[in-house]
């Protein structure tokens, strides 16, 4: 089998584990569940898509819980779910197919749990949701690419 030599730093530029540099990205929100956390506290995991200037995009799971009250509302404003927050109920399907903006930070790699001394690898996660403003929020939706999810386009008659 032929192969392409590449470093390390090569293979995790390229990865689907690269870290992107932190900053403001647009997000579509893929698929939306509800779950228990750790701590035994409801919460609402986003699975989303982040797209770079490029057109690039990357993966990445949040994690929505009312301990956190901030990310939460300010989940909700960008998607347009404010009404849905200030009445105190938030159901995860309402999340999908939303678009917005977010603040990516990296989160530093933590040590295993395995007595290795080896450490998990930086990961990007979302530090905090932007609030949409007047047309700059209709610019950053509309750089997301739509992606169409039903083609059945035949008239029934």
């Amino acid at each position: 089998m032929q192969v392409t030599p590449k470093s390390e730093e090569q293979i995790e530029k390229e990865s689907v584990f690269a870290v992107w540099p932190e900053g403001i990205y647009n997000f579509e929100v893929v698929s939306a569940s509800e779950t228990v956390s750790k701590g035994g506290n409801e919460m609402i995991v986003l699975s989303m898509n982040i797209f770079n200037s490029q057109g690039e995009s990357k993966a990445i799971k949040d994690y929505l819980l009312d301990a956190m009250a901030y990310k939460i509302r300010h989940a909700c404003e960008a998607c347009d779910l404010l009404s849905h927050y200030e009445n105190g109920s938030i159901i995860a399907f309402d999340f999908e197919g939303k678009r917005g903006d977010l603040k990516l930070s990296i989160e530093k790699g933590k040590l295993k749990d395995d007595g290795s001394g080896d450490k998990h690898p930086d990961k990007n996660s979302v530090k905090d949701y932007v609030k949409p403003t007047g047309a700059k929020a209709v610019t950053a939706r509309a750089s997301a690419p739509v992606v169409a999810t039903d083609l059945d386009d035949e008239i029934p008659f």
